[in-house]
């Protein structure tokens, strides 16, 4: 999986569900990420997750650990 930026012409609000005012609303929403970034709080996961989040070092390696091997 590729994960891609495209423009807002390109995307155009696809959905057909979407109305104006919610096109516009995404489409500004999209402009503020691009500006500012999306952040969020390390510590709204630890809550969910009720243990401290992984690093991806972390991740790969439990990952790799729990890998099944592959049939033949």
């Amino acid at each position: 999986m590729e994960a891609k930026q495209i423009t807002a012409e390109a995307w155009g609000g696809r959905s057909p569900d979407l109305d104006e005012y919610a096109r516009n609303a995404l489409l500004a929403m999209f402009q503020h990420y691009d500006l500012h970034g999306l952040r969020g709080s390390s510590v709204v996961l630890q809550t969910l997750l009720r243990r401290s989040p992984r690093t991806f070092t972390e991740a790969l390696a439990r990952a790799l650990e729990t890998e099944e091997p592959a049939k033949k």
